[in-house]
């Protein structure tokens, strides 16, 4: 089970050098640069945008560079990092806590689009998120997500279904859970949301072994 304290105290130690430390080299930390490019040749609006895992505000400021008008709300569970999101100055409704829980909060067919990068990995039951999140969106909209691939058959890290990281010189460790494509694709249809464009990507290097995530993108059916 995961322990969102783990997720908060793990970030917030990171939280002043995490926008410096992704950014080092083109594929410190990749997966933004995909959403960009995925966003850049839809063809969709976007009025409103909620950011599950929000961070730092990387992911905003690259939507906003697609829909620069573009109202955000803006989840976290490390009030640190998020509060370098106005220092970008970004405005956001900011909102610090779990975000299985906190989206409940949020009203029916309210955003156009949802992203949720770098963070699904985190939740152990995403069964409950996705019914929310189609919840939230309104018809016709948009999410897009990355996820941790689970691989059989590699030899790395990456071949188990979950395991446990943490800082040193703590005892907050928190838990990374693992999918494969077809989970994915049945969370989606379970969730009512339409597969629209997945890619594979290295989304860093973890000791020097790729870490392979997808980025999808699906729709609500409305």
């Amino acid at each position: 089970m995961q322990e969102i304290e783990a997720v908060e105290h793990f970030y917030n130690t990171l939280s002043k050098d995490y926008d410096r430390v992704t950014t080092e080299t083109p594929e410190t930390w990749t997966p933004n640069r995909f959403l960009l490019e995925m966003l850049r040749k839809s063809e969709s609006t976007a009025e409103t945008l909620l950011d599950l895992g929000a961070g730092t505000g990387q992911t905003i400021q690259n939507v906003t560079e697609v829909y620069p008008d573009i109202e955000v709300t803006a989840i976290d569970a490390s009030g640190q990092m998020l509060s370098e999101i106005p220092l970008k100055g970004i405005r956001a409704q900011l909102i610090r806590g779990d975000m299985v829980k906190e989206i409940v909060k949020l009203p029916d067919n309210s955003y156009s689009l949802v992203v949720a990068i770098g963070c699904l990995e985190f939740v152990e039951d995403l069964k409950p998120l996705f019914q929310n999140i189609y919840r939230t969106l309104q018809p016709d909209g948009n999410l897009y997500f990355t996820y941790e691939l689970f691989l059989k058959d590699a030899d790395t890290v990456q071949s188990t279904r979950e395991n446990s990281i943490g800082l040193a010189n703590t005892e907050k460790r928190m838990h990374t859970f693992r999918r494969d494509s077809k989970e994915i694709d049945k969370l989606l249809a379970s969730s009512s949301l339409e597969l629209t464009e997945r890619q594979r990507l290295i989304s860093y290097y973890r000791a020097d072994e790729p870490v392979v995530y997808e980025i999808v993108h699906a729709k609500k059916i409305s």
